[in-house]
Parts: structure tokens; C-alpha cells; sequence
């Protein structure tokens, strides 16, 4: 399979964890909004006890969404690249069924095995 091919296959399975990974971002960003929302209404004395308790709990709700959508993202994107190594190595045991008995003279099977499970 052409490296490129190869790279669009692997590519287009990883959309879920990238998604995913986009929201951690942008609940790693809710934080120093309101921080800085609430530095900003403490300089203007413009803040009340609700507020301030709206704030931090938003502040904390966006500190577990992004824990859970990291461990999401990361469990998605490890599953795919299993996934990926699992159909290359299929894919190789396929072409190395099709090949002549003489290529198994020349490389023995300590070598080809080594490819298939350390090298891929």
C-alpha cells in the first residue's frame, strides 16, 4: 500500500478524536474567559455573590469536560491506531501467503516475524 494511501486512510479514521481533542481546547480556553471576566468585574466592583458563584462553577464544569473529553479522545485515537496496525499486519500475512517458497529460503522466519510484529 502507497504511503499516501496509506496516510488518507489513517487520517480520515481520525476525525471522532479530533473533535474531541478540539473540545478539550476550547474547554481549556472557558477558564481564562472567566477569569478574566471576573478580574475585570472585581476592578469595577460590578459583581455579586451569583456571579461569583456562576463563574467557579463554570470554571469547574470546564476542568471535568475537558478531563473527559481528553481520556475520550485519547481512547478513540488509541483504538483506531490498534486498529490500523492490526489490518497492516493482516495485509502483510496476506502477501507473504502469495510469495514464492523460495523467499522463504532466503529470509527466515525469525526475520519476517520480526518485520510483522516490531517494525510495523
Amino acid at each position: 500500500m502507497p504511503e499516501k494511501e496509506l496516510r488518507k486512510k489513517v487520517i480520515g479514521k481520525n476525525g471522532l478524536s479530533n473533535l474531541l481533542l478540539a473540545l478539550k481546547i476550547v474547554c481549556d480556553l472557558i477558564p481564562q474567559i472567566l477569569l478574566v471576566y471576573l478580574i475585570s468585574s472585581l476592578i469595577t466592583n460590578n459583581i455579586s455573590e451569583d456571579n461569583l458563584k456562576y463563574i467557579f462553577l463554570g470554571i469547574f464544569i470546564s476542568f471535568v469536560l475537558k478531563g473527559v473529553f481528553y481520556y475520550f479522545a485519547t481512547k478513540v485515537a488509541h483504538e483506531k491506531a490498534y486498529e490500523k496496525l492490526t489490518e497492516l499486519r493482516i495485509d502483510i500475512i496476506g502477501h507473504l501467503k502469495k510469495l514464492s517458497l523460495g523467499f522463504f529460503k532466503e529470509h527466515n522466519t525469525g526475520e519476517l516475524t520480526n518485520i510483522v510484529q516490531h517494525d510495523v
